[in-house]
């Protein structure tokens, strides 16, 4: 997190620093974006930078944790305790079109994740929390899954975790070659990954 004070500057000035790192992080990565021309851009001294942050990753870090701070107002949690065998799966896919739509209403935080799964995958301390966060939820999810039936339990859940993430990866690189992203498109990355991780995560029938 940015140093307490950072909440207590105006949103305006707030918002404009974010907008302005994250149009530099998309084009240029997060090596190639220049501190110094980003702070010239917002209208910001360097002084009263680390006044709230430590240093650029905590820019960067700050940047990812807004953009999943809008995403959660506009998308109503999930309640996995109220799931049960026949809803676990369709309420699983629903929250997951949901997340999809509404991370297309920021295309740059789209055209930045590139460099969020490279940074995902080997997080740094101040990172770390994000990822953990996550991590947290997937488990969480696949332990109610496995309460209900709906989830495999003849393999370790590090293990289950581990292959589902990978999964996850390779489909959301597929969605990072569109050059547009349509309705259509929108949804045949959700078939697309609810098929492979129901494949991947459902209890093996036997033959």
């Amino acid at each position: 997190m940015p140093l307490p004070r950072w909440s207590g500057l105006a949103l305006e000035k707030r918002r404009q620093l974010l907008d302005v790192a994250i149009d530099f992080f998309v084009k240029k990565g997060f090596d190639g974006a220049s501190l110094n021309e980003i702070l010239a851009t917002a209208g910001f001294g360097k002084s009263s930078y680390y006044y709230y942050f430590a240093d650029k990753e905590d820019l960067f870090a700050t940047v990812i944790e807004d953009f999943i701070g809008r995403v959660d107002t506009e998308i109503p949690r999930l309640s996995l305790e109220t799931l049960d065998r026949d809803t676990f799966w369709p309420v699983i896919e629903a929250y997951l079109r949901q997340v999809v739509r509404t991370a297309t209403h920021y295309p740059h935080m789209i055209a930045l994740s590139r460099d969020i799964r490279t940074w995902w995958r080997n997080p740094s301390p101040r990172l770390r929390p994000l990822v953990d966060a996550v991590a947290a939820q997937q488990r969480a999810t696949l332990e109610r899954g496995r309460a209900l039936g709906t989830i495999r339990t003849d393999i370790d859940i590090d293990w289950l975790l581990a292959i589902t993430e990978a999964a996850d990866q390779a489909v959301d690189e597929r969605l990072l070659t569109y050059a547009e992203l349509g309705p259509a498109d929108l949804d045949e990355h959700v078939r697309v990954v609810m098929d492979t991780f129901r494949r991947l995560a459902e209890p093996r029938t036997k033959r």
